[in-house]
């Protein structure tokens, strides 16, 4: 197990990140000794918070976990990906668990002969969803000109790009199929904790009674503003010389991220394989209750921003996140993304926008005579379902750029 771990903080992925390393290596210690962890032994013996640490008030420890899982999650698609064993930290614990590399869990499907149709459905209103878009499409391409997206923050270096073809990734939701004791029928069940297969046997592991009641389902679900937003962004990609793909997220391969450039739409439960990427990025965030945290390393804070959802009146505040940086292979991710349909179409609106710069200068005076490689911004929003009234950039961060 030493040198397990030591491999791993030797990594290309952990050497830089002395915090990260500390917290594995103290977290190892603790499940060795099978001692009880909690988030404030961890914020008093590691990170030198004072007895009055309340974790409601400050979620540095949980951001901070999470960021250890994530960069995880990379080593063994990296530099550990031919490692026997794997080191990993259940979702809502703190012990570390030493696992085969080649341990998999066995793969439930739902066999009711009377579900049967409807799984077919989904696929043929898809296929439908898809030819009408693809027709609107062209004839809508007309109002989208490429002198505006030239130079383009979001748009500029996928549209010039004649090397790797676009990969449209659309963020579905992730079911569970659940029979109670003595009964024939079943429900369709959605557990906002649990957005994938792997995350369902993750907690069957912690609580394997679960499996007497829930099954994977084998069909998912699109939220309207993920399904429309085909309508605004195929326009504007008919302006490439490259092809452009379509695939679900429950269904995207890690290889694809190499062969591709990548544009993510969706909620952010949903981001499935895409979510290995925020190891090395300035923000994490939470789903329950919603929430967004900007790290600064350098400086050692976080500042957190909270969505609303006021469930009687229907009217929220989502946050619309545009996220665009480099893959794995230095091709291009953009991520179009939000907690709820409000964020996520704000987040399509704006990207989509010719206007797009100008609408960033209050938050950025750094941008004039300079291009925008790679950047993280959030847009505060507020409205009803998918209609927005009123909304405006909160947050602005170039992650590269040149002159």
């Amino acid at each position: 197990k030493e040198k397990i771990v030591k491999k791993i903080l030797q990594s290309s992925v952990f050497k830089d990140s002395k915090k990260t390393q500390e917290l594995l290596q103290y977290l190892v210690k603790a499940s060795e000794k099978k001692e009880t962890v909690k988030e404030v032994t961890i914020a008093a013996d590691l990170f030198g918070k004072e007895s009055s640490y309340d974790p409601h008030d400050d979620p540095s420890i949980r951001v901070y976990v999470s960021n250890l899982r994530k960069k995880l999650e990379y080593y063994y698609l990296t530099d550990g990906k031919k490692d026997d064993i794997r080191i990993e930290i259940p979702k809502g614990h703190y012990h570390v668990e030493f696992v085969p590399a080649d341990n998999k869990q066995k793969k439930f499907t739902i066999t009711y002969k009377h579900l049967s149709y409807f799984f077919f459905i989904p696929s043929i209103l898809i296929l439908v969803i898809l030819l009408f878009i693809q027709k609107k499409s062209v004839e809508n391409s007309g109002p989208v000109n490429k002198e505006y997206m030239v130079d383009h923050p979001v748009w500029a270096e996928l549209l010039n790009d004649r090397k790797n073809p676009t990969l449209i990734v659309l963020g579905d939701y992730f079911f569970l199929f659940e029979i109670k004791p003595g009964m024939r029928e079943g429900y369709f069940v959605r557990d906002p904790m649990i957005n994938s297969a792997e995350e369902f046997r993750r907690t069957v592991r912690m609580e394997p009674q679960l499996l007497e009641r829930f099954s994977i389902c084998n069909f998912t679900y699109l939220g309207p503003a993920t399904a429309e937003s085909l309508l605004l962004l195929l326009p504007v990609l008919s302006l490439s010389p490259n092809k452009t793909f379509i695939k679900l997220a429950s269904e995207l391969k890690w290889d694809e991220m190499n062969r591709n450039n990548i544009i993510y739409v969706g909620p952010l439960k949903t981001l499935y394989e895409l979510n290995k990427l925020f190891s090395n990025l300035p923000f994490r965030y939470q789903i329950s209750p919603p929430q967004l945290f900007l790290i600064n390393n350098h400086a050692d804070t976080t500042a957190k921003f909270r969505a609303m959802r006021e469930e009687r009146t229907t009217y929220k505040k989502d946050f619309g996140i545009i996220l665009k940086h480099k893959g794995p292979e230095n091709n291009i991710v953009l991520l179009l993304t939000g907690f709820d349909e409000l964020g996520i179409n704000e987040a399509i609106k704006y990207s989509t926008d010719a206007n797009f710069r100008n609408r960033l200068e209050n938050q950025v005076t750094q941008l004039e005579n300079k291009t925008i490689d790679y950047f993280f911004t959030f847009i505060e929003v507020e409205g009803v379902e998918r209609t927005s009234f009123k909304s405006a950039v909160k947050h602005f961060q170039p992650l590269t750029m040149k002159n």
